[in-house]
């Protein structure tokens, strides 16, 4: 009847309204304000849902970058690693190249430059001092040859046997006492112990092979001998005499190969380099201790031999099995190239944590793009409800009194109603505004918005809040049940603030209730504070909206009573300004229970 009455006066106000009269235009209105602000809001969240896409394309595009940002800095430290190991493999093999040409030129030398050339005019000379001369320059150039041996063929059965030691390093079969003489040549006259190795030289000679190798003893020493015969050019051919020198073996296990060695490594990279030497045994000959075996190790075989090996196959005192030593080549750490790749690996970590960072930044930027359209889209929504709350009393309120104020209705039980209705609608505007202030009185200062504490009794409290209510749940026909013993002690709460936040809970109990017309209010104290407990049995909270009812302009998706969305909030910040906590346990289609919690104490000052 209300409506029906409402909708009665509103056409009788526009029918009387003169043609001719002036009416004030009035001013800005709050919802005319807030009409605005929705346009902004959708404006923002239209906005939004417009440059999500873009955004979403520029994290994509960001990703991919990122991604191959690292996928470069991996390659490119990858191929440096490996231009780092070629080097490294490049440089070990000409290191083992050059070993290998210098063992066989060091080798090959004292017979290319001493045997090869003698000829028959060295025979001639008696005693053969231009040998001196000879085995002077040899022991300079080359440090393997011993002694050399020089034996003249002086009749059937006879000839003279020469031998020029090192003055430096006697063999060990020559037992004289060394010489004060600072010529490096000792000359030694048909010495006994080399008899039998003058003989086999004899005896092994042919005029079709003039070079002879020999491998045998000497005195117990095993040594190594190569000679060359000359014979005569007449139908006979008879030897006319041979040259020859030794090597020492056991000295060339402890001595040769160090200095040679050393030379290399010098030239080919100094200490970047490991060179080790191993008899045909495996046992090593240089001083360094050979590595252990690596994958990366490279190694080369070559004959013992100090004659061209080639030569060697055509020589009938040539042993039975040549051996065969080793040369291993590593390549070590150089400090320099650890560096470099010490350094192209930091840089790909640096990469790496840049791309990360950049990646949570991304994530970061999505996040708080989608809260910030989320937030747009509840403020949105919270304009639009807000508008409403607003605007319908308002309107209400503006019709009632142009009514009343046109004289329509004259019957004072008509205009009493009426009265009601403006003050029914007067309180809903003031409840609405209120809660705006309130939330954003609580927004700015939460922890200094109750500003005038009081001791108040928790039945005073549930009673004040309650009492704008009755009328409602009166006409609702509520079961309502108010458990509030009278002996909880006070709380020191700012009264005000604690009955609005009282209200909004028991007004989304009232908003939210179904057919079975149920609310209890029940308080309980323990030592150090007092609970006050709102109960209905409405339509309830779903479980994926139970931990969002305190998030501002929040509501459910399936709300249909029109709402703002900060009661809850306004609650939750006064009653957590006071030290309090609120909780909320609800079911669907079972009801919802709200507990305010507040600690008792003594009176505080402001």
């Amino acid at each position: 009847m209300i409506e029906t009455g409402s909708t009665s006066a509103k056409a009788t106000v526009d029918r009387s309204t003169p043609a001719d009269a002036t009416v004030d235009k009035p001013g800005p209105t709050v919802f005319q304000w807030i009409r605005r602000h929705v346009t902004f809001g959708r404006k923002r969240v239209t906005d939004s849902a417009v440059r999500l896409p873009t955004l979403m394309a520029f994290v994509v595009a960001m990703f991919v970058a990122t991604m191959a940002l690292v996928w470069f800095g991996y390659v490119a430290t990858r191929e440096w690693r490996s231009g780092t190991t070629l080097l490294l493999e490049r440089r070990a093999n000409e290191a083992l190249a050059l070993v290998r040409a210098a063992v066989s030129a060091d080798m090959k030398g004292a017979w290319i430059t001493t045997l090869v050339p003698f000829n028959t005019t060295m025979l001639d000379e008696d005693p053969p001092y231009n040998m001196f001369q000879v085995a002077a320059r040899t022991f300079a150039r080359f440090p393997y040859p011993e002694s050399f041996v020089l034996w003249k063929n002086t009749g059937p059965d006879a000839g003279n046997t020469y031998v020029f030691n090192r003055a430096d390093r006697p063999p060990p079969w020559d037992m004289r006492p060394s010489s004060d003489d600072p010529f490096p040549v000792v000359l030694v006259r048909d010495p006994a112990a080399l008899a039998g190795l003058v003989a086999d030289i004899r005896k092994q000679a042919t005029a079709a092979s003039p070079f002879i190798m020999l491998e045998r003893p000497i005195e117990g020493t095993p040594y190594q001998i190569v000679a060359h015969a000359l014979f005569a050019s007449g139908p006979s051919h008879a030897l006319l005499g041979f040259m020859a020198f030794t090597v020492n073996e056991q000295w060339l296990h402890t001595e040769y190969f160090d200095p040679l060695v050393e030379q290399v490594e010098k030239i080919g990279g100094g200490q970047s380099l490991s060179i080790t030497v191993s008899d045909d045994e495996g046992r090593a000959v240089t001083k360094a201790a050979p590595v252990e075996p690596h994958t990366g190790d490279l190694h080369t075989r070559f004959p013992l031999l100090f004659i061209d090996p080639v030569l060697v196959r055509s020589i009938p005192s040539r042993p039975t099995r040549v051996r065969e030593w080793t040369v291993h080549v590593r390549s070590l750490p150089d400090q320099t190239l650890l560096a470099t790749l010490h350094g192209a690996r930091r840089m790909f970590i640096l990469i790496s944590i840049a791309a990360g960072a950049s990646l949570l930044a991304l994530v970061l930027t999505v996040r708080a793009d989608r809260a910030s359209a989320a937030l747009a889209s509840m403020k949105s929504d919270f304009v639009a409800a807000v508008t409403h709350e607003l605007k319908t009393p308002v309107a209400f309120i503006r019709l009632v009194g142009d009514t009343l104020a046109n004289g329509r209705y004259t019957s004072p039980k008509t205009v009493q109603e009426y009265a009601g209705l403006l003050s029914v609608e007067a309180s809903r505007l003031s409840g609405s505004i209120d809660n705006l202030l309130t939330y954003a009185r609580y927004s700015s200062s939460p922890a200094a918005s109750a500003t005038e504490l009081a001791d108040v009794e928790p039945t005073d409290l549930v009673e004040d809040a309650l009492q704008g209510f009755r009328p409602v749940l009166a006409n609702l026909e509520f079961d309502l049940v108010v458990d509030v013993p009278s002996d909880l002690p006070p709380m020191c709460v700012d009264r005000p603030a604690m009955i609005q936040a009282l209200e909004n809970i028991v007004d989304n109990a009232i908003k939210y209730s179904t057919s079975e017309k149920y609310l209890a209010v029940t308080g309980t104290a323990t030592a150090r504070s007092v609970t006050l407990t709102v109960r209905d049995r409405g339509a309830g909270i779903a479980h994926t909206d139970l931990s969002h009812v305190f998030e501002r302009f929040y509501r459910g998706g399936n709300v249909t009573v029109s709402g703002s969305g900060l009661g809850l909030p306004i609650a939750k910040r006064i009653v957590e300004s006071h030290g309090g906590w609120i909780a909320v346990r609800s079911s669907v289609g079972l009801g919802t229970e709200v507990d305010v919690t507040l600690p008792i104490g003594r009176r505080r000052s402001a």
